[in-house]
C-alpha cells in the first residue's frame, strides 16, 4: 500500500474511476473502495457511502462528514456488522446523544431533533410553524424517529449541505 497524496483520482461523465500515478493511469471497474496506507477511499456515492455521508451531515452536520472516523464507522455497520440503514439510522442518533432519555419529556426530545436536523440538513433555523407538524406525527406515531431521519438524510438541502456532487467526484476518505 501506498500513500494516497501519490495518486490523483478522477471520473469521468459516464462515472468510471481512473487512478494516476505519474504517467499511468489505471480504469477501474466495478470498484468502490480504494485501500492507501494512510486513508481509504469509498467511490460508490451512490450507494452505501452516500447514504453514510447523507446521515452524518443530517445528524451530525456537514463538517461532520469528512471525519474519516465517522465515516469509517458507518461503512462498517452496514458492510461488515450488516447492519440495516434503519438500525444504521438508530445507532447514530444514539451516537449524537439524541434519545429520548436524555430529555424531560416527548416533546422536549422531539422538538430538539426536528430542530437538529433541520439546522444540519436545511442551514438554517426552523420555525415554530415549520416544525409543529414534524412533531405531531411523531407525537402521534404516524412518523418514527428513524422515519425523519430517512426523510432528512434524503432532502435536496442535505445533499447540498454536505456537497455531494462533489464527494461523487472526488470519493469520501474514511478509516476503520
Amino acid at each position: 500500500f501506498r500513500s494516497k497524496s501519490l495518486f490523483t483520482l478522477t471520473v469521468d461523465s459516464s462515472e468510471q474511476w481512473q487512478v494516476k500515478q505519474g504517467s499511468v493511469t489505471e480504469t477501474l471497474e466495478n470498484v468502490e473502495r480504494l485501500y492507501f496506507s494512510d486513508v481509504n477511499v469509498a467511490l460508490d456515492l451512490n450507494g452505501n457511502a452516500g447514504f453514510v455521508a447523507k446521515l452524518i451531515g443530517a445528524v451530525f452536520g456537514s463538517d461532520d462528514v469528512y471525519n474519516r472516523q465517522y465515516v469509517g464507522a458507518g461503512l462498517y455497520h452496514l458492510e461488515t456488522v450488516g447492519l440495516s440503514r434503519d438500525e444504521l439510522v438508530a445507532v447514530a442518533i444514539g451516537a449524537g446523544g439524541m434519545v429520548l432519555e436524555n430529555y424531560e419529556t416527548s416533546l422536549d426530545f422531539y422538538s430538539h431533533l426536528v430542530a437538529n436536523l433541520w439546522v444540519n440538513a436545511v442551514g438554517t433555523t426552523i420555525t415554530t410553524e415549520l416544525a409543529d407538524p414534524f412533531i405531531e406525527q411523531l407525537t402521534d406515531g404516524r412518523l418514527s424517529v428513524v422515519g425523519i431521519v430517512n426523510l432528512a438524510t434524503e432532502t435536496d438541502y442535505n445533499k447540498t449541505q454536505i456537497n455531494l456532487s462533489g464527494l461523487a467526484s472526488s470519493g469520501i476518505e474514511y478509516l476503520f
